[in-house]
């Protein structure tokens, strides 16, 4: 094909278009406008008949005729330019190279005697320093460093991606153990790298683990003295790749915490070209020509750019055939081969296999490697690689932290593992199962189902990306209001059996029970059934008519009170047989079902029967001891004009809860009105706190049937840590966080997008969730347009207001109380503007934290240090709670924390601390009157521990023994019962201990109610 003269015009325009894959900057480079660059490469197309880019709004991108183009003619006019600079004579002069100083020494160095082989007369200046230049200024030919840059006079091209590694001698972790966490860190030997630059120490494991001077074991400048050091068996180092690859191949030092996420680090390298002034350009010795040749060198010839080795853990890492030949070698001395040149030549041939990639999986490697054994002579040199390679995998997996996660819970030395739930019972297989099915899962999420930028925010304390050992891996909702009603109206099928509806309350109470085992088994929240007091009230009437049949039917006088008689007497033995079903199930959870009971409204004889069997056997108690029942939690719903004040239709039922909440705790209390002002419509909470907005199909109202996606909660007081109290820096990282945690929260949505309702029947098809799917129907649908709720969850109020303001309490300051309003305020409004961009259902939540007021104040500590007011207690506060250690009345408290739940009203819970209140329920109605007009949702916290060697009932002290009986010292887990709010639950810390963060805060609770204000 015969060219036009003009075709040499067009190939500067299309070699800048294809290195800058940018119309626009290869114009900046060649100093004309994009448009020109767009025609020249229309007409290069059209004088060769190929298409050279594929186009569009966003991108260029070389179609393969055009890559090849590039390849074929680059070099030809790179030299053609270099010949015409320098007619008649090879490359020369001085080329200027600044380089960051370890991969200067460990990756450039090695390839600069090459370049000089293929280019003599060419020389070097080399500038190893740890900062930033400037190319132009510095009359600097060429820069390698961290940063790129935005200056049209520039070319920057990705080189390297860094990856952090922390390794030590095996002597070391032979003398001292092997950490398995970052947080093991703080017990181990760790040299530190001080920046000469800030004088900062380093921080490791993306600011995840930080140390202060007098933690640190060894401090040095100099990278290269801590690799020292480390050989030497003097501790743990945490180091860039570059200084750590060739000691680790050669078995020297041996790399830990592989699994621990960290953010690579993308380093460039730069040089002149495009619009640089000619007048500067001049002023350079001419060898400055041949930075793009020298550039385009490291790209093709040195090791350390092509290719990247894919790692098992997901970091990547420089090839080398160095290694390659290294492990061949053990190999062959296993095996009693002594031929090191034939094992070379088996690694420089896999090496040319691999050339010419950007990247090769590390199965790639082994597989080359052992085709090439088993092809060549040594038969047994063959076995013995691929021996060694099997022992070298399970000895790696052996020491990777999802095995390491996995022996903790074996050996039950993983206490966060094992005490992350008070409701779970880690001893016992069941639970033991669905734990490490949590670990599983929980690896697989993070490491193949969530986006990076989430996983590293959740690993460092950002945000909190709850139930992760149950979702994103299963398509898994929170917790939600059990259609009881339809199922139980309707009949459902369940495993093998088709259950009609009830004809008693005894058999309706036998199948709730295994609905909610069932309903559990298949979320990872609370469930709850809503108002059971008048659902289960027809059934109540179904008992009451077959007992009075039997009445005619034998001809007992007065049938209608001998049938109220025998109905009373079955509707207390059936509740008493459910709260021990619950209390005895166990789910596929591996924990008791998680259910809460709302009830009060019932107007009906059989509502109130309903209310007074739940209440009189809670007050009971269960079995001989007649110890306090955990589940189901009880929520009493109290309404103005029905069992409120005195002369109210159910008041004497009111008086009841009062009593069982004296003695067990139980029940909470919703208030009517305020329910309804503060979420629209009145239902009880799903598990402890959440709560669903307004929904209406055909123009009703609905609330059962309906469910939460799930939670993602911000670490509050670590923005405010890092605004350094500056308001203004604070509310500008809340934004970040808050559509960081936006992103994560729509995983959740996404997660269930495409699953058919067959994964869980019992939730889609046989009508728990309100509907009645067919099995390949998607569920999606049933969480949109607000049907379901998910939650943006927050903690730390207290604690942020501390880290921004100082010191002062934020109850004894009107200023900092609004302030605190006004950063959930922020958050509400961020979940309003959601939830119309969405059409989900987006809500705020005040998160209980049973296991996060631990954790984010401990990695908080980690990375700020023991911060008065903020990390010292080595807990957060839950949500917008008042600290606990504030002396105030009920009241006070109250009217405290009252103006967050109507911005919170996705979620919130508001409590008071009692002494024995048994014999004083007057003083507690007056704070449950008080509560009614002022918060919608309130609990009662009174010590009801039990002892059965002496019979005191009080409260335990919580010593090094565990927690002690006063009166007697007894501390026999088996001889006492101790019962402790969690979170929105009840617990049994003497039998399931709480986290440590947890138990403190516990400790620390004082009484808003003292013994002399009682009487």
């Amino acid at each position: 094909m015969m060219l036009s003269a003009d075709v040499h015009r067009l190939i500067p325009a299309f070699l800048a278009a294809a290195d800058c894959q940018s119309f626009s900057e290869a114009a900046r480079q060649l100093g004309v406008t994009p448009a020109a660059v767009s025609k020249s490469i229309r007409q290069l197309e059209q004088r060769l008949g190929i298409v050279l880019f594929v186009r569009n709004t966003h991108f260029v991108v070389l179609t393969e005729e055009g890559t090849a183009l590039r390849d074929e003619v680059a070099p030809l006019w790179q030299a053609l330019n270099q010949a015409l600079v320098n007619p008649g004579s090879e490359p020369s002069g001085l080329l200027r190279v600044s380089v960051i100083p370890g991969f200067g020494r460990h990756c450039l160095m090695p390839l600069l005697a090459e370049f000089q082989r293929r280019y003599p007369l060419i020389r070097f200046e080399l500038s190893m320093e740890a900062r930033s230049v400037n190319l132009i200024a510095e009359r600097i030919d060429v820069a390698i460093g961290y940063r790129t840059v935005r200056d049209n006079r520039v070319v920057a091209r990705e080189l390297y991606t860094s990856n952090m590694v922390t390794a030590a001698s095996p002597a070391y972790l032979a003398q001292h153990g092997t950490p398995q966490t970052p947080e093991d860190l703080s017990e181990h030997r760790c040299l530190i790298h001080r920046n000469s630059g800030t004088g900062r120490l380093q921080q490791w494991m993306n600011n995840e683990t930080l140390f202060d001077e007098p933690s640190a074991w060894f401090i040095s400048t100099s990278p290269d003295s801590l690799v020292d050091a480390a050989l030497s068996g003097m501790g743990i180092i945490y180091l860039a790749d570059w200084y750590l690859t060739r000691p680790i191949a050669e078995g020297k030092l041996q790399a830990i915490l592989q699994n621990t996420a960290t953010e690579p680090q993308q380093l460039w390298v730069k040089y002149a070209g495009g619009k640089v002034p000619p007048k500067t350009r001049d002023k350079w010795l001419h060898a400055a020509e041949y930075a793009p040749t020298f550039v385009d060198n490291l790209k093709i010839n040195g090791e350390i750019m092509t290719p990247h080795v894919m790692k098992r853990d997901g970091c990547k890492v420089p090839f080398t055939s160095e290694r390659i030949r290294e492990a061949i070698l053990r190999a062959a001395k296993a095996a009693g081969v002594d031929d090191a040149d034939y094992c070379a030549t088996v690694a420089d041939i896999v090496s040319q296999q691999m050339a010419g990639r950007s990247q090769v999986d590390i199965g790639e490697i082994q597989v080359a490697v052992e085709n090439q054994l088993m092809a060549g002579n040594y038969k047994q040199l063959a076995r013995a690689y691929i021996e060694y390679r099997h022992d070298r995998d399970i000895e790696r997996e052996k020491r990777g932290r999802l095995n390491q996660e996995i022996r903790g819970l074996v050996e039950q030395t993983n206490s966060a593992l094992l005490n992350e739930n008070a409701n779970k019972d880690s001893k016992v297989i069941p639970t033991q199962r669905d734990l490490l099915a949590g670990i599983v899962a929980k690896h697989y999420a993070k490491q193949h189902l969530l986006p990076r930028d989430v996983v590293l925010a959740h690993e460092r304390g950002d945000i909190h990306y709850h139930d992760l050992d149950y979702s994103p891996f299963f398509p898994m909702f929170n917790c939600m209001l059990i259609d009881l009603k339809g199922m139980l109206t309707h009949g459902f099928k369940m495993g093998n059996a088709e259950i009609e509806p009830p004809k008693s309350i005894s058999t309706a109470t036998a199948v709730t029970a295994q609905i909610i085992a069932q309903v559990a088994s298949h979320i990872y929240g609370g469930t709850t059934i809503n108002r059971i007091d008048e659902v289960l009230a027809p059934f109540v009437t179904e008992s009451f008519n077959k007992h009075r049949a039997i009445a005619e039917e034998w001809q007992i006088p007065d049938a209608d009170k001998y049938a109220l008689s025998r109905t009373e007497k079955e509707c207390y033995d059936a509740f008493q047989s459910l709260e021990y079903e619950v209390n005895t199930l166990h789910t596929a959870n591996g924990q008791t079902p998680f259910v809460t009971f709302g009830f009060g409204l019932g107007t009906r004889w059989e509502s109130r029967l309903i209310q007074t069997s739940i209440l009189r056997n809670r007050i009971a108690g269960l079995g001989k001891n007649r110890k306090t029942a955990v589940f189901p939690k009880l929520v009493f719903a109290i309404r103005d004009g029905l069992n409120h004040k005195f002369g109210d239709p159910n008041y004497d039922i009111k008086q009841l809860a009062l009593e069982c909440a004296s003695k067990r705790m139980y029940p909470d209390i919703l208030n009517y009105d305020q329910v309804v002002k503060v979420t629209g419509s009145f239902k009880t909470p799903m598990g402890c706190r959440s709560f669903l907005g307004v929904y209406e199909e055909n123009g009703e109202q609905i609330h059962d049937g309906r469910n939460n996606l799930g939670v993602i909660s911000l670490n509050l007081p670590r923005i405010a840590l890092e605004a350094k109290g500056d308001e203004t820096t604070f509310w500008k990282l809340l934004d970040d966080r808050l559509q960081l945690a936006r992103k994560a929260l729509m995983t959740r949505i996404a997660r269930l997008e495409g699953v058919k309702a067959r994964v869980a029947p019992i939730l889609y098809m046989e009508g728990a969730c309100g509907v009645r799917l067919k099995a390949d129907d998607d569920v999606s649908e049933i969480f949109k347009n607000g049907r379901a709720s998910i939650s943006l969850g927050y903690i730390g109020i207290h604690e942020t207001v501390n880290a921004l303001f100082g010191n002062q309490h934020v109850y004894d300051s009107e200023a900092l109380r609004e302030k605190a309003v006004a950063i959930v305020a922020r958050l509400r409004e961020a979940t309003d503007s959601w939830k119309e961009e969405t059409g989900y259902g987006f809500s705020l939540y005040s998160t209980p934290s049973e296991n996060l007021c631990d954790r984010f104040c401990r990695l908080d500590t980690a990375e700020f240090g023991v911060v008065p007011g903020v990390t010292d207690k080595g807990y957060y506060t839950n949500s917008f709670h008042l600290d606990v250690e504030k002396k105030v009345n009920p009241y006070d408290k109250i009217d405290f924390e009252a103006p967050y739940p109507p911005l919170a009203n996705g979620g919130f819970i508001c409590y008071g601390e009692y002494p024995n209140i048994q014999h004083n329920l007057r003083a507690l109605e007056d704070v449950w009157d008080y509560s009614y007009q002022h918060v919608p949702y309130y609990g009662t916290n009174t010590p009801i521990d039990e002892c059965y060697e002496c019979g005191y009932t009080g409260e335990f002290e919580c010593t090094s023994k565990g927690f002690t009986c006063p009166k007697c010292g007894n501390h026999d887990a088996a001889r006492v019962s101790v019962t402790r709010r969690v979170c929105g639950y009840l617990g049994s810390p003497d039998a399931r201990p709480f986290n440590a963060g947890k138990q403190e805060e516990v400790k620390r609770r004082v009484k808003h109610l003292g013994n002399g204000q009682i009487g």
